[in-house]
């Protein structure tokens, strides 16, 4: 079996770039400050592996999405089948606590450059 990016994409949702990457095709350059925040581990638990991906990675592409947006809109709860299967008030102080958590990573995120407006 080999293991090359399209396999590491298919499996785990990333790759490492082995060259050159040219500067005319960047985008977008965010930082992320205080990623090591217990909000932030919250919202992007660390783990990597194939059964965690497969499980999480729709969430993780839209997370990783919503970063390098500059923290723009919403962000779904990593888990909203479950939040939405959860009683009103536990569903509520659940939403209340995630939409508090979002507006704390916002504030963690910079845009550093962006093609479009530079």
């Amino acid at each position: 079996m080999g293991f090359d990016a399209d396999w590491s994409l298919s499996a785990l949702g990333n790759c490492a770039h082995k060259g050159v990457i040219r500067p005319m095709t960047i985008k977008r350059v965010v930082r992320v400050r205080n990623v090591a925040s217990s909000t932030w581990m919250l919202a992007a638990d660390p783990s990597i592996s194939v059964m965690n991906y497969h499980i999480c990675g729709d969430y993780y592409c839209t997370l990783s999405e919503w970063v390098g947006d500059g923290g723009k809109g919403p962000l779904p709860h990593m888990n909203q089948a479950m939040l939405e299967a959860s009683d009103e008030v536990m569903f509520q102080k659940q939403l209340e606590y995630w939409n508090s958590a979002v507006e704390r990573m916002r504030q963690d995120i910079e845009v550093v450059y962006d093609r479009d407006t530079a």
